[in-house]
């Protein structure tokens, strides 16, 4: 999946911590802290610069923590991969990609949607 698919996948499956908004210029993404506080932007995918992923990481890391999961990066020369652990350290999504932010972007947005799932088939609600 590209950038730009991931991060409309977040946008629907998590409304309160990524969405679209309109600024004067480009389209770009909100990205809200996981207390409701400060919005950050980051331009569309194709526009993309070093701060845009350093904001997206960290706005991944903040979402992760906020619902009690944890993560594990991993960067090396050519390729990054991140966990996302969930479900009380028991399940976990995993993605390897060239970008560290698209790794942990498309791990994230795939434990949303299993998680839930999860729970349901584990008893918990």
């Amino acid at each position: 999946m590209t950038r730009d698919v991931l991060l409309r996948k977040w946008a629907d499956l998590a409304p309160g911590e990524c969405g679209k908004a309109e600024l004067n210029g480009p389209r770009r993404l909100a990205i809200s802290r996981p207390e409701g506080e400060e919005l950050r932007y980051i331009r569309r995918a194709e526009l993309f610069g070093v701060d845009d992923r350093a904001i997206l990481l960290s706005a991944l890391i903040e979402a992760v923590r906020a619902r009690g999961w944890a993560c594990t990066l991993t960067a090396g020369y050519d390729s990054a991969s991140a966990y996302v652990i969930y479900n009380k350290g028991t399940e976990y999504q995993f993605c390897a990609m060239p970008e560290l932010c698209d790794a942990l972007l498309a791990a994230y947005t795939q434990a949303i949607e299993v998680a839930p799932i999860a729970a349901l088939s584990a008893g918990k609600e």
